[in-house]
């Protein structure tokens, strides 16, 4: 199994590059992201500033999950310290309250179905896993990648 490199940020042309999607779907064009994107809005754990991220996810009955590519993500680490957040899916803003999946059972339920909503390049390219790993294998990874789950409100 490989090993996910959870210190890397991205820099330079990639950061700018992966911001690009999060301005688009913001301004309207959500439609061309299909189904599986999200913007999460966090308040800073440090400034209190509000901080917009483009996700890809997937929703379950009253609820979001999201996979963090590293716990060193400024939103994770936002959505921790304050977990009250809104999430735009399309041009629908929703109220919801984020916590870690701890549970072994629904961190693969999750993972399984992020990955089926963000297709299996998108678990190889932004997770660095494979798209058909068993439950141990989810386990063993879970330190390194952590999902969040968004409760809606309301």
């Amino acid at each position: 199994m490989e090993k996910i490199d959870i210190h890397r940020k991205p820099k330079g042309l990639y950061r700018f590059l992966s911001r690009i999607p999060g301005y688009l779907y913001r301004i309207g064009f959500s439609s061309i992201f299909g189904a599986s994107m999200l913007i999460l809005s966090t308040k800073g754990r440090k400034s209190g500033k509000t901080f917009r991220v483009p996700l890809g996810y997937a929703r379950k009955v009253g609820c979001v999950y999201v996979a963090a590519l590293y716990k060193s993500s400024d939103w994770y680490r936002n959505a921790i310290k304050n977990p009250e957040v809104e999430i735009q899916i399309g041009k629908i803003h929703m109220k919801a309250h984020a916590s870690k999946v701890d549970d072994l059972e629904e961190k693969a339920k999750a993972y399984r179905a992020i990955v089926r909503a963000n297709g299996e390049r998108g678990a190889k390219t932004f997770y660095y896993t494979k798209p058909t790993m068993n439950n141990e294998e989810i386990g063993n990874i879970g330190k390194e990648l952590p999902i969040i789950r968004f409760e809606i409100k309301g």
